[in-house]
């Protein structure tokens, strides 16, 4: 998205039109950026190139930094439960020697008036010990709901992540809040931030992707609303 800015001089016999790249091709600063919107980007050439196809999608892809067994037990749990917080879960079948992955079919009624209660229908059944399942595999066959839902909560100390949207008019708004119908996620990978940076790994704990990356964040949103510096 380049962005344009119109400028008349006092006496307004001259227009004087200034054409901006967005703040991202100024720095090589290891951020991260995927959208989709229809308008809009801050997506570099190279990401445009490689981007996933939704939020839903990359969110699947970034769950290679999920934490692994925090998220198998939350779906083992969710099988259990009666609060259903997931659309998937997961259970063993003893007789089959099997691991099931479940996906949860809610109440429904035919066209015949008959009604079809809630219900756990078999998604994928595999055969390996469930301590050898690795949940970037698995997340193909997860809802988009569940995969919003365990991102938000089971990603490891390894990635930092946060939402962006643009309004009307391409005004770009960063959030510390991310789900699988974002319109943009842009993250940072730690060790590529600290081989980057230089800085430590306290640093790194210590500090939001909104802090760490608070400069290019604001240039990226004055940019946005038509900000241009010019010699």
């Amino acid at each position: 998205m380049t962005k344009e800015k119109t400028m008349i001089k006092k006496e307004g016999s001259q227009r004087i039109t200034f054409y901006a790249e967005s703040p991202r091709y100024w720095t090589d600063e290891p951020l991260h950026c995927e959208d989709w919107s229809r308008d809009y980007s801050i997506m570099e050439h190279h990401e445009l190139k490689t981007k996933s196809g939704s939020a839903a999608a990359l969110l699947r892809y970034l769950l290679r930094f999920g934490d692994n067994k925090k998220i198998i037990n939350a779906l083992k749990d969710n099988y259990k439960s009666d609060a259903h917080d997931y659309d998937n879960a997961l259970s063993y079948d003893r007789s089959r020697k099997e691991w099931i992955l479940w996906t949860w079919q809610p109440t429904w009624v035919g066209y015949d008036g008959d009604v079809h209660n809630g219900h756990w229908e078999e998604e994928w059944a595999f055969c390996p010990n469930i301590h050898d399942v690795d949940i970037y595999y698995l997340a193909v066959y997860l809802s988009d709901e569940t995969i919003g839902k365990i991102a938000q909560k089971f990603m490891t100390a390894d990635i930092k992540i946060m939402s962006y949207s643009f309004d009307y008019y391409g005004v770009v708004s960063f959030s510390a809040e991310y789900d699988h119908k974002s319109e943009g996620i842009c993250w940072l990978e730690k060790d590529q931030f600290l081989k980057f940076s230089g800085c430590s790994e306290d640093y790194w704990n210590g500090n939001s992707l909104e802090e760490i990356e608070m400069w290019l964040i604001d240039d990226l949103a004055a940019w946005s609303k038509g900000a241009v510096e010019y010699a």
